[in-house]
Parts: C-alpha cells; structure tokens; sequence
C-alpha cells in the first residue's frame, strides 16, 4: 500500500495485525507481572513459553504463544521496537493476509528450530528475523542478486542487521540463536510462497497471488519439523517418566492423562520401566497413579508376581473387596499370588454368603 493510500486513515485502520501484535505483546507483559508478582518465570512457563518438555507431552500451541512472551523489559522493548519499525511497512505494502502469514509462519518455524536443540525459548524475534528476511528478498528481486543487495542501502541495512543478530545469538548464551535463523529460513519460504517473484518481462516484480504450491510445500516442511520435535509423544517410555514428573509435582490429572498417552504411543514399550514408576508411585502414596501405571505394565505384557502382589494391596487398601477377588482369581489362574490364598479363600466365602462389599 502507498504512502498516499494511507495517509488520512488511522494507524489501526492502515495496519492492523501490527498494532495487534504490538498490543498483544506489550499487554501479555504486564498481565503476567499483574497475575504473578515476582514471579515472571512461573508465570511465563504457565502461559506458553516454548518448552521441549511441554512441547513434546502435547502441549502443541506453545511455538505460537511463547511469540507474545517476554523474559524482562529489556527484551520486550527491543522486540516491540523492531516490530515497530518493521511490520507496518511491510503490511502496508502487501496487506494484513500475507503479512500476518509470513509473520507467524517465520515465528513458528523459529520456535520449531529451537525446539530442536533448546531446551526453552520465547520471544517474537524469531518472527521479526523472519520479516527482516522478507525485506532481504524482496530486494533481491528488485535489484536482481545478492551483489546488487549489498550495495544497496536499504538491502544491505537488512543484511547488517540479519548478520548482526546472529552474531548476538552466537556471542551471548540466554539467546535462541536456532530461533533466530529459523524464523529467517521460514519468513523467506513463507514470503516466497504467498508472495512469489514474477519472471520473464515482469522480472524483478511480485506477484499479487500466492503460489499454492509452494504455500502446500512450506506447511509440510513445517508439519515435518513440528513432528521431529514431538517425537517423544510417539514413545511411550518418554510419555511415562512425564507422568512421574507431573506426579511428582503434585499434578495428579495430568500425570493420568500422560500414562494414557503412555498407552496409545506405539513406540517404546518398556514394561519393566512402567512396573518400577509404578512401585515408587506406590511407595510415595500417590495410590491411583501407581495403579494406573501397574495397569499400564500388565497390558504391555508384565507378568511378575510382584506386579499382581502390589495390585492386590492397593485394591486392598481402597476396600473394594469384589475387585479384591476378581484379582486374585485372575492371578490364580497364572498360577500367582500363594501368598495370598487364604484372603481369596475367605472372599469366595464371603461372596457365598452374598457378604462381599465394593
């Protein structure tokens, strides 16, 4: 959009996902220093800051939130500087649709390539890397090449600054070099898509119409590093030592929720590991972790007479005498539990007399 098409309209009205974001960031910051006082790094991990850990337990959304969070004032004011000075440019020129695609595809692929060797990250410079590399290639194809980039004044601004931030990245440890080049790799992909180079006569123009292909291609090269990342929810071992974790913690309805993850993930099946975090669940008193973990062990194939032994005093200890015997009958045809004889001898007893209580 030109300078003239905009002038007498409101900032608001000229570009609107950029004073979004601007909002959005500075308004999440201060939320959480309001909701949390003292404590920003709780705060900041509760609300979506990207983790490996939560990541890969299926907390999917966290590439996309942690672009609106902030680790301290320092951080947010450079980030809503270059935002500033950035964004609305760029959707003025190529509207809030294809603006607003190549700010959140560069953010989330620079929050997917950290996740890939960070263990957390936040912050939107990944998405603003991403734009700055949309002004690169915009450039590129105007002059024609890279030589002609450098010696242009604005095309080499943006190259100085591209290098530099990654200079920054490597020279000073807190920051996410990985989601500083991936939101320049995936703000140059996304750019390329829906804003593609015309060739032929129109060389050194863009187009006004996506390229779908490349748009169907970029979202696959997302998806597929989105899935690399999450590999653990794929194993069934990762998804029970979450659950031990989340126990630990005190966090009794998201460990259950993990150990059925544990259950529907079809790699990784350790049912000796399942037995174990399920004796020390035990041992802890967290008894319904602990039976839905021993349950978790003999539908992968445990069958250790202790398993049966630990299950029989946990069904004991919650007086569920029908559920008690049902047990020791299932193990008695494995030919398990002796020890436990004369208790399954007195339930049938019991249940012969109509004395069983549940």
């Amino acid at each position: 959009m030109s300078r003239e098409r905009w002038q007498g309209r409101s900032p608001l009205e000229a570009f609107p996902v950029s004073i979004g974001l601007l909002g959005a960031c500075a308004i999440l910051f201060v939320a959480t220093d309001f909701v949390y006082p003292g404590e920003r790094g709780d705060a900041i991990k509760h609300w979506g800051m990207n983790m490996q850990a939560g990541f890969s337990e299926g907390e999917f959304w966290r590439p996309v939130t942690a672009m609106f969070l902030h680790a301290d004032v320092l951080h947010v004011l450079l980030n809503m500087y270059a935002l500033l000075q950035l964004c609305p440019a760029l959707e003025r020129t190529i509207g809030s649709a294809r603006f607003s695609a190549i700010y959140f595809g560069g953010g989330i692929a620079g929050s997917l390539a950290s996740l890939a060797i960070e263990p957390a990250s936040l912050g939107a410079s990944g998405a603003i890397c991403g734009i700055m590399a949309t002004f690169v290639r915009f450039e590129r194809v105007r002059l024609g090449s890279f030589r002609a980039v450098l010696r242009d004044p604005i095309g080499s601004q943006f190259l100085v600054w591209l290098l530099i931030t990654i200079a920054f990245g490597f020279s000073v440890a807190r920051i996410s070099n990985a989601g500083h080049i991936g939101g320049m790799i995936g703000g140059w992909a996304v750019s390329a898509a829906v804003v593609p180079a015309l060739s032929g006569q129109d060389r050194g123009r863009l187009s006004v119409r996506p390229s779908w292909i490349r748009s169907a291609l970029v979202l696959a090269g997302l998806a597929a590093l989105a899935v690399a990342d999450a590999r653990p929810v794929w194993s069934a071992d990762y998804c029970a030592r979450a659950a031990a974790r989340a126990s630990e913690r005190g966090e009794r309805i998201r460990a259950l929720e993990l150990i059925g993850a544990a259950r529907r993930a079809p790699l990784a099946r350790d049912k000796g590991l399942y037995f174990a975090l399920g004796a020390a669940e035990q041992d802890a008193g967290r008894e319904e972790v602990a039976e839905a973990f021993y349950s978790l062990a003999e539908d992968s194939g445990y069958r250790g007479e202790e398993l049966g032994h630990n299950q029989a005093i946990l069904i004991e200890g919650r007086g569920d005498e029908k559920a008690l015997l049902a047990h020791l009958r299932k193990w008695k045809g494995r030919g398990g539990l002796d020890q436990w004889e004369e208790r399954r001898l007195q339930l049938e007893a019991m249940e012969a007399r109509g004395e069983l209580k549940r």
